[in-house]
């Protein structure tokens, strides 16, 4: 547009038309989320066409159609589950460990995950270092696997070479010590048919809650972890662009900096495991005795409509009590663990759209839940 023309457009329909374009942006973010966009998810850009005669529902329609397709064709990448190539999906009962303990160890022959323990696959690979992963005072350890590793039995004919989930590396670790139970996480970056970069963290409910938790803590094995898995984050995010733009060689230097990260990232973890094990048991029990966990069934039962959140990082159930008390459930009602989450937090939480507030239907589809899982009214 030429100067002149620019100059004569009314500053009155200049402001009307950016407030236009950022309503249309907004529209478009919670389209995405309502049509169940994944957390870390780029949007795709909005294509819409109007015409004077359209209708509001003709535009609606043309918005919802368009951001359905763009979740459709990404719903592979699932947070905390792998895809399965046999049933075609990342919600199936082969698309998440069976144990806490357990890791990705690859595919089967027909595209199926393989989920092991996570000693028992050190010791298949080989690693020099089991010995010190066993025992009460047993090392941290992570180990890095490649892509050739993971689909070494998987077929041709069930994904091996599809871009739906294509796993370019990952690290396993453990063993993690919550709640007295050994637990193990899968840390993957997998590309999309999109060639998007993603982080996937597979994990038990507990330790991801753990993970939460230590957001706004600086020190501590998870507290590290939780900072250096959001700079991987950042780091694959500005990566993208010249991912899907690379040529073969490009790739290959761009695939070997991901490497270097997730030796980095194992690094940390080991590093991190064994100045946690100079804690003294006098400090982790004063840390459990802090946890208001006794509290939580009366909380529940007092708690206000606006004190029930979900938690989109985690997928978990908030329930706000009293004195800055939280207690955490899964969906299924069970209750996994309470903290104390002072006001400022919650409400930055609530501000960065992490904690959103349940509708009624689902609060009482959550209270269903509890009372099926503990047997009593909440």
């Amino acid at each position: 547009m030429s100067e002149d023309k620019e100059d004569k457009i009314p500053e009155d329909i200049r402001k009307d038309c950016q407030e236009l374009t950022a309503l249309l942006n907004k529209l478009h973010l919670r389209s995405l989320e309502a049509c169940g966009l994944p957390l870390e998810t780029v949007p795709n850009n909005l294509q819409l066409q109007w015409l004077s005669e359209m209708n509001d529902d003709d535009l609606c329609e043309q918005l919802w159609t368009n951001c359905l397709e763009h979740v459709s064709s990404i719903d592979a990448i699932q947070t905390g589950a792998v895809y399965c190539f046999l049933c075609k999906s990342a919600s199936c009962a082969h698309a998440k460990p069976e144990t806490i303990s357990d890791v990705f160890a690859g595919y089967n022959n027909n595209g199926s995950p393989i989920w092991q323990e996570f000693l028992s696959l050190l010791l298949e690979l080989e690693d020099d270092r089991v010995d010190q992963v066993v025992g009460n005072n047993g090392r941290l350890i992570g180990k890095v696997m490649s892509r050739k590793r993971l689909i070494d039995k998987q077929f041709i004919g069930s994904g091996r070479n599809s871009l739906t989930y294509r796993i370019i590396g990952q690290m396993i670790a453990g063993y993690f010590r919550v709640n007295e139970q050994q637990c193990a996480i899968t840390i993957q970056i997998v590309e999309n048919a999109s060639r998007i970069l993603h982080l996937q963290i597979i994990a038990p409910a507990a330790m991801q809650e753990m993970l939460a938790d230590s957001e706004e803590k600086s020190t501590g094995v998870f507290a590290r972890l939780y900072h250096t898995l959001h700079e991987l984050k950042h780091e694959l995010h500005s990566m993208n662009s010249k991912w899907k733009q690379a040529d073969q060689q490009e790739r290959g230097q761009l695939r070997e900096k991901i490497f270097s990260e997730l030796r980095h990232l194992g690094n940390m973890i080991e590093r991190k495991g064994r100045q946690s094990k100079r804690r003294t048991q006098h400090a982790q029990n004063r840390q459990n005795e802090n946890r208001p966990i006794a509290n939580a069934m009366d909380d529940l039962s007092n708690a206000a409509d606006h004190h029930f959140y979900s938690d989109k990082a985690r997928g978990s159930i908030v329930v706000a009590g009293k004195r800055g008390r939280a207690h955490v459930f899964n969906p299924e009602g069970k209750h996994v663990t309470s903290l104390i989450l002072p006001s400022d937090k919650l409400e930055k939480r609530e501000q960065r759209k992490r904690y959103i507030h349940l509708n009624k239907d689902e609060r009482e589809k959550f209270k269903d839940a509890v009372k099926e899982h503990y047997g009593k009214e909440v």
